[in-house]
C-alpha cells in the first residue's frame, strides 16, 4: 500500500536507513486506533540555565491515551519547539494497537539498572520531576520468551519520577500474529528457471491470477503481486 495509508511498527528506530524488521499495517485495518487524547508526563518549563536564567530549550514528554475497545499505545512521545508546553502532539502522529497483537506483558520490561536508565531530571530545576527508562526482552524462570518471539522497536517509557520505572507498560508487537511477506525465491512458474517471482511481477495483473501445484502465484510471490 502506498506509504501514507499504512503505520510501519520497526524493530529500530531508523526505519528507514537499515536493513530491518519491519511490520506494515493498513490504516484501516481494526487492529490500530488513534490514541483519544495525550497525558502530560514532563516539561522543561521552569527549567533554568546554570546562571538561574529561563532556558530557551523546550521539551516536553507525552503518554498516548488508548482509546476503548482493548487498545494499548507502546511508547511515548517527546514534543520539542514544535509544541508549546500544554499542547500535545497531533493524534494522528501514533497508533495504537489492540491488546491480542501484542506481547504478554512482563516479557518485556523496563530496566531499572541505572546504566539503561536513558535519562531523569535529578537536579534539573524545573517545575515536574520525570524519567526515560529503555525497554528489554527478558527470559524468565517460568517461560520461554526468545528475542524472535517479539519484534522489539528500542522502546522507551517515560515516568513522573526520576528514579521509578514504575508500573510495565513495554509492550510489543507478538511476531506470531503475523505473517511474514516475502517472495519464494525458489519459486519457478512451471519449473521454467526464468519464470521466477520477478517475472511475475512484470505482468502482475494477469499472471498472479494463475495457479501452480494448486496455489494461486500470488501466494508463492506476494511481494511482486502486491498483496504485502
Amino acid at each position: 500500500t502506498d506509504e501514507s495509508e499504512r503505520w510501519e511498527y520497526c524493530n529500530v528506530p531508523s526505519c528507514p536507513f537499515v536493513n530491518l524488521t519491519t511490520v506494515a499495517i493498513h490504516k484501516d485495518h481494526p487492529a490500530v486506533a488513534y490514541p483519544k487524547d495525550y497525558e502530560l508526563i514532563w516539561s522543561s518549563k521552569g527549567m533554568t540555565t546554570n546562571d538561574a536564567s529561563p532556558s530557551s530549550s523546550r521539551l516536553t514528554l507525552w503518554n498516548p491515551l488508548p482509546p476503548p475497545g482493548g487498545y494499548t499505545c507502546p511508547g511515548q512521545v517527546i514534543g520539542t519547539t514544535t509544541y508549546e508546553y500544554d499542547e500535545p502532539p497531533n493524534v494522528t502522529d501514533v497508533a495504537c494497537i489492540m491488546e491480542t497483537y501484542l506481547n504478554e506483558e512482563d516479557t518485556v520490561v523496563p530496566m531499572v539498572d541505572g546504566s539503561i536508565m536513558l535519562w531523569n531530571s535529578a537536579g534539573i530545576e524545573s517545575d515536574m520531576d520525570g524519567s526515560i527508562w529503555s525497554c528489554t526482552i527478558v527470559v524468565q524462570s517460568n517461560m520461554t520468551v526468545a528475542n524472535n518471539n517479539v519484534i522489539d522497536p528500542a522502546l522507551y517509557v517515560s515516568r513522573q519520577e526520576y528514579d521509578d520505572p514504575g508500573h510495565n507498560d513495554c509492550r510489543v508487537l507478538n511476531k506470531s500474529k503475523f505473517t511474514l511477506c516475502e517472495d519464494d525465491e525458489s519459486f519457478r512458474f512451471k519449473n521454467v528457471e526464468r519464470y521466477d517471482c520477478s517475472w511475475i511481477g512484470l505482468k502482475a495483473n494477469k499472471r498472479c491470477r494463475k495457479k501452480w501445484r494448486k496455489k494461486s502465484i500470488y501466494e508463492y510471490c506476494p511481494v511482486s503481486c502486491s498483496k504485502c
